[in-house]
């Protein structure tokens, strides 16, 4: 007989307690800025094949009345022969309320059923997002920010390599398997006849109308060019800054990253 039965028996209750709090479902909360976010197993290299949805929604805590929104692509990757133009665009960029978000009416599951199942994909085998968040069904007017750019777009930065385009645009009904697109979306970097490396588009947007100490969710679809995503370089990344210039939430994805961050 063990000379610490008592030890032998807290230390499996330790043991316990600690695998099924690995076990319980984990509640979303504001992400700090440049905060690791470390996922099992790691959700790495996922290319859009087509329009998608973000990978993650953006969650932050309003600092104040108001939250700056910057948004970067870089322009060019290398393949190892020459310069390919990623073609990076955004669109559907819609901002609400957390307890907005979390409505069950406003999500749908991300099945093998879904049109968007396969959105994202490495080496042949789908990385589905876990929901699709319904904008579509929501009320532009309970949305902080409602952006489809199926007009030109008015209060985003458009002198960063920024630019208007009719020429794609993502889903607007993705409550429904009848894929409607848009009229249009917002590139994020022009072609140079001097690629670089170093070139990216940018953009960013000031939404009012927020509540201090509120939570918020930032949602959105991204697309880039079939061609460069077979690289190793081509990203994107969105800050959201509070108007103290305190940054409240940033993210990176796309090839670049082995884990989102």
């Amino acid at each position: 007989m063990s000379r610490f039965p008592m030890r032998h028996t807290a230390t499996r209750w330790i043991l316990a307690l600690v695998v099924i709090a690995g076990s319980l479902p984990v509640q979303p909360r504001p992400i700090a800025a440049d905060e690791i976010i470390l996922v099992s197993p790691p959700l790495v290299r996922k290319f859009p094949a087509d329009w998608c949805p973000f990978p993650i929604a953006l969650e932050f805590t309003s600092s104040g009345d108001h939250a700056d929104i910057y948004v970067t692509g870089n322009t060019y990757v290398f393949d190892g022969f020459d310069f390919v133009y990623t073609h990076q665009s955004i669109d559907n960029m819609v901002l609400v309320r957390d307890s907005i978000y979390a409505l069950s009416q406003y999500s749908r599951p991300n099945n093998e059923f879904s049109t968007y199942h396969d959105c994202y994909f490495f080496g042949g085998v789908p990385y589905p997002v876990e929901s699709i968040f319904e904008f579509d069904l929501l009320n532009p007017a309970h949305a902080q920010l409602f952006e489809l750019f199926d007009s030109p777009p008015v209060g985003w930065d458009l002198t960063q390599g920024a630019y208007y385009e009719t020429t794609r645009s993502a889903p607007i009904n993705p409550s429904s398997n009848a894929r409607v697109d848009g009229t249009g979306d917002l590139g994020l970097g022009q072609t140079s006849p001097t690629p670089s490396l170093a070139d990216s588009g940018r953009t960013s947007i000031r939404v009012n109308g927020l509540i201090g100490g509120k939570p918020y969710v930032l949602t959105g679809w991204w697309i880039a060019d079939g061609l460069a995503i077979g690289g190793e370089q081509v990203s994107l990344t969105i800050k959201i800054i509070g108007p103290d210039l305190v940054p409240l939430a940033q993210k990176t994805w796309g090839n670049l990253k082995a884990r989102y961050r």
